[in-house]
């Protein structure tokens, strides 16, 4: 299987758009965002069958219960199936 492309760290200060490729007969992507200090919070995307092709995804820093979070960088990680990439994104200000 190919691997998830890199994905260049994320900045912003309302909100970030991820862009991704999803990879024909991908059985089931989700996004994830930790904090610094290992909490999860947000589970932002979490397909079955997702549609193959370019995607679009936007992220306004608040989290699952949606309580804007303060500025700090949160860890993102992109799951399809058997692969996965992580990266930084950074709220400033």
């Amino acid at each position: 299987m190919a691997a998830i492309p890199a994905v260049p760290d994320i900045e912003g200060t309302e909100s970030v758009t991820l862009r991704l490729d999803v990879p024909e007969n991908t059985a089931r992507l989700t996004i994830r965002l930790w904090e610094r200090f290992g909490r999860e919070v947000r589970l932002l995307l979490d397909e079955s069958d997702p549609a193959p092709g370019p995607r679009q995804i936007g992220w306004d820093f608040r989290d699952d219960a949606g309580v804007a979070l303060p500025p700090g960088g949160f860890v993102l990680r992109i799951v399809m199936d058997d692969r996965s990439h992580s990266r930084i994104v950074h709220r400033n200000r």
